[in-house]
């Protein structure tokens, strides 16, 4: 791995039954049968067989989670350090905030842009398709519930498009753009919206939280306050319930193609490895079919995205490991 040493081993699971035939199961999943239909279906869907991996990069640390569940950290400090991040829907470039700073670097972990600002205390991200703008989400301050959803580029200074209360203090990937780079869905008051990003013509969809865009802009996921999945048909109107555990406030995170979701559930099983009892699950959009689960113990889940082009992605960050 060009001499980067893996961090958080701590987290990495011990073998036993019930772990390999999770590893087993999502390899076959990935590898397998709904890989290479994706991979022959004629639709024009961007997903291609290898591309299911899963990444965070927070504090510095580049953490890949394979097809098999595999675990891996590379450290890439001091060139990165990001207090949070979130990968674009496409899964091509990743937003990272830290000291009032903003970066965007594509796959190749080249800077796209950095813009430099006064804003403080930025908890969530989204980073629009191709990596041109940036929305994002800051602590309230004290004695306050309010938040401020902006959005900023290379070119332009931070833009405030509303007010957000979100009614949980552990809420992440409450923002998220759609593939054109010109809305935001957002959460505030138990109500998901869509603003554009002239400010103008907000729609409410719906009741919940933690709402997410899929990448070809067509459905639109969230939690209703029950913890249901919900998805949202942005052409027709209509919302439909996801046959899923439920889990209140649990983020979706598309996969490049638009037709699988990972998102956190509790567990039914504990492990001794854990500080609790999370775990990811992988389900299949058009009928609900669990594709598999791991449990990456104690990572969660709102820094998270799936790749596209992971072998590019991950020999960007095996060459920038292997110079510390």
């Amino acid at each position: 791995m060009g001499g980067a040493e893996p961090v958080e081993r701590k987290h990495l699971p011990r073998p036993g039954l019930l772990r390999l035939w999770v590893a087993a199961g999502l390899f076959l999943f990935l590898s397998g049968g709904w890989a290479n239909s994706a991979q022959n279906d004629r639709s024009g869907a961007t997903g291609v067989r290898g591309d299911q991996y899963i990444a965070r990069f927070v504090n510095g640390v580049f953490t890949f989670i394979s097809p098999q569940g595999k675990v891996e950290g590379f450290d890439l400090r001091p060139a990165f350090f990001f207090l949070t991040s979130q990968f674009s829907n496409e899964g091509t470039n990743v937003a990272g905030y830290a000291d009032s700073t903003f970066t965007i670097l594509n796959r190749r972990l080249d800077t796209l842009w950095i813009r430099r600002t006064m804003l403080r205390n930025v908890t969530d991200l989204a980073v629009s398709p191709g990596g041109t703008r940036v929305a994002y989400l800051n602590r309230p301050r004290p004695g306050s519930e309010a938040r401020e959803l902006g959005y900023l580029s290379e070119t332009s200074s931070a833009t405030t498009l509303a007010t957000v209360n979100l009614n949980a203090d552990d809420r992440g990937a409450s923002i998220s753009w759609d593939a054109t780079g010109g809305r935001i869905v957002f959460e505030s008051d138990d109500d998901i919206a869509i603003i554009g990003i002239d400010g103008r013509a907000q729609e409410r969809i719906g009741r919940g939280c933690a709402p997410s865009w899929s990448p070809d802009g067509l459905k639109i996921a969230y939690r209703d306050n029950d913890g249901n999945g919900v998805m949202y048909d942005v052409g027709s109107g209509s919302s439909r319930r996801l046959s899923l555990t439920r889990s209140r406030c649990a983020a979706f995170h598309w996969s490049p193609d638009s037709r699988l979701i990972f998102t956190r559930e509790i567990s039914d099983t504990s492990s001794g490895d854990c500080f609790d009892d999370e775990r990811f699950v992988i389900y299949r959009i058009e009928d609900g079919f669990r594709q598999g689960r791991y449990t990456p113990c104690g990572l969660r889940d709102n820094t998270f995205g799936w790749l596209r082009d992971h072998n590019e992605w991950r020999k960007a960050v095996v060459d920038r490991a292997a110079r510390r």
